[in-house]
């Protein structure tokens, strides 16, 4: 076992994963685990893969929960001693446990069938009826591409507590009271909200963003979704933005998503309103959204 025993009283059993995700699922699946762990069920969708080619998917959720050194000295020593990480969490047992599962996959399964099935092909390549061994080969050559295209990584996205300083818990209603200081949210803070307002809009995690450039002013492109989140957007971007729409075919949003925040009233009233003139000239469709 990589992790395991070694770190957690009680890991879930691997074979006995693998036997409930292969019953009565199919190769596609997308499996959720919301108690990681050691990252056992991540480890499990892989092996499966690469034993029957298929592309299921896992969606992993751990908190990261300190380590006791009294209670669990082995798991801290070895998060903070041989991962170097300061402050021990479980969640770097599960990260930890992906990375060796995937290298080990790789090394002690994916090659080794990579291997069997080139010195298989060798052979068939050696009998005399060739042609009645083309499929075969034709057959193995396509398994061997899949294991090559096998996916083994993995990303990491991380749930930011940007709401926590604002001034949420007041006792009385003061409608003078500023609930939200927009003006502290950091670059990452923005980053963090474009990717639950993505989440929101039905587009994959896995989905990157693509950054458009209106004139000097940075707007995220992603699933026929514009999203606007920094502040100082001019009548200039606007325009930049409408002739991009006009001129380049690739780019084709059905809906402009600003946050509230970083535009002043005037701003919204002058988008809202050329966006509605431009799509009603163009006959097409394209929502303008605030969203704070």
């Amino acid at each position: 076992m990589l992790m395991g025993k070694r770190y957690f009283d009680y890991p879930k059993p691997l074979s006995l994963i693998k036997y409930l995700l292969n019953f009565d699922s199919n190769q596609n699946d997308l499996f959720l685990d919301f108690f990681a762990g050691s990252g056992t069920t991540g480890d499990a969708v892989m092996q499966l893969n690469a034993e029957d080619g298929g592309k299921r998917k896992y969606i992993l959720v751990q908190l990261p929960e300190p380590i006791d050194k009294k209670k669990s000295k082995t798991a801290y020593d070895f998060v903070h001693n041989e991962l170097a990480i300061a402050e021990p969490t479980i969640f770097e047992i599960t990260k930890e446990r992906l990375i060796r599962a995937s290298k080990k996959i790789k090394e002690e399964t994916v090659n080794t069938k990579i291997a069997d099935k080139e010195k298989e092909i060798a052979t068939l390549h050696q009998e005399l009826n060739l042609d009645g061994n083309e499929e075969k080969i034709q057959q193995l050559k396509n398994e061997i591409k899949t294991l090559k295209t096998l996916d083994l990584g993995f990303q990491i996205f991380e749930t930011s507590p940007i709401w926590d300083d604002y001034g949420f818990d007041a006792n009385e209603f003061n409608s003078q009271l500023q609930l939200f200081d927009e003006s502290t949210l950091t670059e990452d803070d923005l980053k963090a909200l474009l990717i639950t307002w993505k989440t929101y809009d039905g587009i994959a995690l896995t989905e990157k963003t693509t950054p458009i450039d209106l004139g000097g002013y940075k707007a995220f492109f992603a699933n026929e979704k514009l999203y606007l989140m920094h502040k100082k957007f001019t009548t200039d971007h606007l325009q930049h933005l409408l002739e991009k729409v006009d001129t380049d075919k690739t780019f084709n949003p059905t809906a402009i998503i600003a946050f509230g925040y970083n535009f002043d009233s005037k701003n919204l009233r002058e988008i809202a309103e050329n966006i509605k003139s431009y799509t009603n000239k163009k006959n097409i469709d394209i929502d303008f959204i605030t969203r704070y």
